[in-house]
């Protein structure tokens, strides 16, 4: 994956980069992607504090929508993965809605519904993520995504429409776990004094 800053309003015309973000291969049209961003700690305090998290997911999240080069078949697959992936745990949520609002199910019947869903949806979006764009941070500078094509995202950037810069370039490719997670948080850190 290659990481890329793409330049707030820039227009992508099939003319000027027609490689696909994810196969690379030339003959890609122009298609617009919705993209959603929350910061880890507002993803995490769902699972920690329930409602109260959702509401703070909710007032953190920012989206942005980006018009990117793809195949055809690139763009399918896509989009028939993350449309998978949000079943899945529209399901899961389904599943707790039915057992905690009626008596239709067993609890215990409704949890492990729940659960099954939800693990299937995770697992199906840790399988397939590679397959796509992925969004890395959304701010006023622009949209920061991680290309599964360095050929397109080489061509974005010489296109203008993109840069390489990246808020997270500190980050050492080979940290692991607690000191990949202290190194995105000095370079959140950062961000947040430049702000001010």
């Amino acid at each position: 994956m290659t990481r890329v800053r793409m330049i707030p309003r820039a227009e992508l015309g099939s003319a000027v980069v027609d490689r696909c973000v994810v196969t690379g291969e030339p003959g890609a049209e122009p298609m617009a992607v919705r993209f959603y961003y929350a910061p880890r700690w507002a993803r995490v305090s769902v699972a920690l504090c329930g409602l109260l998290g959702v509401f703070l997911l909710l007032a953190m999240h920012r989206r942005a929508r980006v018009v990117l080069p793809f195949t055809r078949s690139a763009w399918e697959t896509w989009n028939r993965h993350r449309k998978t992936t949000s079943v899945l745990v529209a399901c899961a949520v389904l599943g707790l809605l039915v057992t905690v609002g009626t008596d239709a199910l067993p609890r215990a019947a409704g949890l492990v519904v729940f659960l099954g869903f939800l693990a299937a949806g995770v697992a199906h979006h840790l399988a397939t993520r590679g397959l796509g764009p992925q969004c890395v941070l959304i701010d006023e500078d622009g949209v920061v995504l991680d290309l599964p094509s360095h050929l397109a995202a080489q061509a974005l950037i010489e296109a203008g429409l993109a840069t390489d810069d990246d808020p997270y370039a500190n980050v050492p490719a080979d940290a692991e776990g607690d000191e990949r997670l202290a190194a995105y948080d000095d370079a959140l850190e950062r961000e947040l004094r430049d702000m001010d």
